[in-house]
Order: C-alpha cells, then structure tokens, then sequence
C-alpha cells in the first residue's frame, strides 16, 4: 500500500531530520487517504493510518523536545483541550459503546489537537513556512492538472484506489444530470477539493499583496493559483466558490495597488476562461446568487435543512448533553437518521454527535479563531479565514477539507503578523 509505505519512510526519516520529515508529511498530507488502515485484521480493532503518523510525529517530537521552551504559548490549547473533553464525555453515552468512541477520542487528540500544536511549534519562521509552501506548490500543481485529466475523461483513477483502502469504501459521486460530471482532483470528495483549491488560491494572493520578499516559485505559484480557480468551478460545489469569496476578504483593500492590480487582472481573466466552461458550472456559481439557477442545479434548500434540523432534534432528545457519538448513525436504523441526510452542517454534527456540550465549545472555538486569536495577533487575514471556514462548515458538511493545510495557513498569517512587533513585516 503506497500510502502506508510513503508515512512509514516519513516516520523513519523523521528520527535524523524531524523538521524536514515533518514538513513534508504535511505535504503528505494534502494527497494521502487518512482513513486508510495500517493494520487490518479480523476480529481485532483496526488502526487506521493518520492515527500511526499522527502518534509517531508526536512521540518522536515529545522525545527530542523539540523548541517547546522557545515557542510561544499554542493560542489554541483551551478550545481544543474544550473539544477533547466532549469526544471523552460522548464515550459514556455512546449509542455503539464506550470503547469505540473512546478510540476516535485518542484519534481526535493526537490528530486534531497535539499534531496542531506540533505545527504551531515548528513552523517558526518566514523560512519554515517558505520551505513549506514550496513543497504545497508542487502538490496544487500536480492537483490542477490531475483534476482537469479526471474531469475530461471523467474517472479518477486515485479515487477509485483510495476506494480500496477501507472496508466501507468511498461514496463517489455519479454523473448528475443537472451538474453533469464533478471534479474531486487528488482529494476525497468535490466540496474539500473545492475548499482546498480555494485555500490555496487566497495563500498565494494574499502572499502576492503583502510579501516584500516574494512568493516562491512565483510563477508556478500564480500559474497554480490560476488553475485552482477553475478547478472550483469544476468541482460544481457552491461551497467552495462561497469558501473563496468570504476568504478572498484578506486581499480587500482598495488603497493597496497591488490588490488593484490583482483585482484588475483577476477580472480579465475570468472573463478570457469563461467561455470555456461549461453551463452546468457557470449555474453552480450563478446559484450563490440566483433562484433560477439555484432550481437549474439543484442541491441542499432551505426546506431540506428544516427537515434536516427536525430530524437532529428528535435524534438530540435520546441523549441531549453529551450526544450519541461520533458512528451511532451506523447501527441506529430510523426514519430520523435518514431525514438528517448526512447531518450537513457542524452543528447538526454536534448537536446529535456530542450533544448540547459538543456544541457549545465549537462555539467557543469558532469565537476563538474568529475573533480573539485574530484580535490578539492583529491579522484580518486569520480572521476572514476561520470566518469562511465556519460559515461553510455551518452550511454544509466539509468532507475531504484539508485540515493541517488550513492550521498552517491560519498560523503564517498570525505568526508572520506577531513578527511586526520585530520589525520583520511579512503579513499586515
């Protein structure tokens, strides 16, 4: 399983140069199928593979104590720490049992919270995250032209491997008649590949504007960058068209001339590809402000979400505080389950998943990356960041979003901003 053998290399690597290693399992990251199972065996619990690479990067960090005293304190320990405790509280309301959520528990912790802190602790510097977004350029660029080879021949080949890799599989979207084929690129699913080409696209823009010292790789950046664009059209997911145009709020300044400049060109460029997409996603952007056309492509409505929300609540009345767990909608057969329909937003998530507490301390974290982190580190590019993601997040279900990318990002803008106070101006 090349999957498995590329972590393993990276895990090895990591003990003669961690910084590297780990630099470049971020990258991994960005391709990699998470949920693939290093260990599989009948009758035993299977070990699936961010939780291996997630526990070895932290132990391996833990024990060459690697700039802990030199970090500043991780802005993020009380939300996360928050969030931990709903995961371990559910465990004892679980609808499958104590022992299975109790696993996804120590997968949260050492995935979504210390391998978090790990990041927050080794992406230092301007150079730390230069080295980085190098390598996250290759990967976008593979991603781009991948994308557009899957969406002219409409199969992707990876998706349909990664398929292999679980015994449940991977829900592939067929072609829809009102949106025809949807792109997923080198990711799971077309609203994370949307979101990530998004992401991507507002790095390299906001890098473009605010960096004196340049973008590396400048020109496969912007070239990239451009791709990325119409790879969201392609996807034919509004979630990540919207994901962008609230992100895209970290460029806005009308008194910056390069922002200018960028506005000017991005303009003539959508105009130039235009025509070369197909109606079917020139719709799917149209839909964000039409009714028609919202009609045309079909989707998640207003109505669909009233069930949606009526069905969470009846499912929030077996056990309102601490929730039914993270899979009880696996082994729970009812009508409720069916008419949440993949509970599409985090707070239909929580609310059924982990309760009234689960919540309300992703109320806390989103007040966290939103408003306090962004106010204390004075980065408005932070900010409109963690604002697009928990605007989309609470519209719609994010599967296949890359979370360590969006961390990374999150951190160059308010580390680079923290560095104002040194004189070493990279993000304002």
């Amino acid at each position: 399983m090349i999957f498995v053998f590329i972590a393993c290399v990276l895990v090895l690597y990591s003990l003669i140069n961690f910084k590297k290693s780990f630099m470049l399992y971020m990258a991994f990251e960005l391709v990699w199928f998470p949920n693939a199972k290093l260990i599989s065996i009948t009758g035993l619990p299977s070990i699936p593979l961010y939780f291996f690479t997630s526990s070895a990067f932290v132990l391996i960090f833990l024990l060459k104590r690697r700039n802990i005293k030199k970090s500043e304190a991780f802005p993020f320990t009380a939300p996360l720490l928050m969030v931990s405790l709903s995961y371990f509280f559910t465990c004892f309301t679980s609808y499958i049992g104590f022992f299975d959520d109790f696993s996804r528990t120590i997968g949260f912790l050492t995935h979504n919270f210390l391998e978090v802190w790990v990041i927050w602790v080794e992406f230092r510097d301007e150079n730390d995250f230069r080295q980085y977004f190098k390598y996250a350029i290759f990967v976008f660029f593979f991603a781009t032209l991948y994308g557009v080879v899957e969406y002219c021949m409409q199969t992707n080949i990876l998706l349909e491997y990664k398929s292999t890799l679980t015994p449940e599989g991977l829900s592939i979207y067929p072609i829809d008649p009102f949106r025809g084929y949807r792109m997923s690129s080198i990711f799971e699913h077309p609203i994370g590949a949307g979101m990530n080409f998004a992401l991507f696209s507002v790095l390299i823009g906001t890098m473009s504007i605010k960096l004196k010292e340049g973008i590396p790789l400048k020109t496969l950046a912007y070239v990239t960058a451009i791709l990325s664009i119409g790879c969201i059209l392609l996807t034919k997911m509004r979630s990540g068209i919207f994901f962008a145009l609230v992100a895209l709020l970290a460029l806005f300044d009308l008194k910056n001339k390069k922002f200018i400049k960028i506005l000017i060109f991005g303009f003539i460029s959508f105009l130039v590809v235009l025509p070369f997409f197909s109606n079917e996603s020139l719709n799917v952007l149209l839909s964000l402000f039409n009714t028609a056309a919202q009609e045309k492509v079909g989707g998640s409505s207003f109505e669909m979400r009233l069930v949606q929300l009526d069905a969470v609540l009846n499912l929030v009345n077996r056990s309102p505080i601490f929730g039914l767990g993270e899979r009880f909608s696996d082994a729970m057969n009812n009508s409720f389950v069916i008419d949440a329909l993949g509970f599409e937003s985090i707070w239909f998530e929580q609310l059924s998943k982990h309760g009234f507490f689960g919540a309300l301390v992703n109320i806390f974290l989103a007040f966290f990356s939103i408003a306090y982190i962004p106010r204390k580190y004075h980065s408005k590019g932070a900010c409109y960041l963690a604002l697009a993601y928990w605007l989309t997040y609470s519209l719609t279900s994010i599967p296949s979003f890359r979370m360590s990318f969006y961390y990374i990002v999150y951190f160059y803008f308010i580390k680079q901003c923290n560095n104002k106070k040194k004189g070493d101006v990279l993000i304002n």
